[in-house]
């Protein structure tokens, strides 16, 4: 081996290393500010309640441009009606969701949703998210239980943040949430199992 094969081989190695070497992952942690889902529940006669809960959580974390780590918490302390007209009603309604009927707080403080499975998104059927550029699948922890769910949303990337804005609609009795569920029941006993939820998510660069 001549010489001036030596450098030759060790540049070629210290190229090959370079080339093969992946970009460090992109770590984005939640913004409690901008971080919300709104909830909407419906009763027999198709009157509804509708409000805001806090998004909580660790970090999202993406390779190649890709998320591959995501999970978050929804604090049930921080559950709010923003439709009924007084303070008094509201206060109640919020207790009652945080009672052993609905939520059960004492017990489940929070709601959890851990990333699952990823994917991109071109079909445009999903109905009120014609903008999804994703499929998110994850599973969704309430009241002790862990079932999946599946939901188109919009993720916008930058160098700076990330965001997520999806729509959903769980069946609370999966999850053993069966207060007032008897379709026999009146009107104002009834509450229909569906909850809408519109997620909203923004996390912005920390790595």
């Amino acid at each position: 081996m001549g010489v001036k094969t030596i450098p030759i081989l060790a540049f070629a190695c210290l190229l090959w290393n370079c080339q093969s070497r992946q970009s460090p992952p992109a770590v984005y942690t939640l913004d409690k500010g901008k971080s919300v889902i709104t909830w909407k529940g419906y009763l027999k006669n198709g009157d509804s309640n509708t409000g805001t809960v806090a998004v909580r959580g660790d970090k999202i974390t993406l390779e190649d441009g890709e998320i591959q780590i995501c999970s978050f918490r929804v604090p049930l302390s921080t559950l709010v009606n923003l439709n009924l007209p007084t303070a008094d009603l509201k206060y109640q309604l919020i207790q009652h969701l945080q009672s052993a009927d609905f939520f059960n707080m004492l017990v489940y403080p929070e709601v959890r949703f851990d990333l699952t499975e990823i994917e991109k998104y071109t079909d445009r059927t999903w109905e009120h998210t014609p903008q999804a550029n994703y499929r998110i699948a994850g599973g969704l922890t309430m009241l002790g239980k862990t079932h999946p769910v599946t939901f188109p949303a919009r993720i916008t990337i930058t160098d700076e943040q990330i965001t997520v804005d999806g729509k959903l609609t769980i069946d609370r009795t999966k999850w053993g949430m069966t207060y007032a569920s008897d379709k026999a029941a009146p009107d104002g006993m009834y509450v229909k199992p569906g909850i809408d939820l519109h997620v909203r998510v923004r996390g912005e660069r920390i790595l």
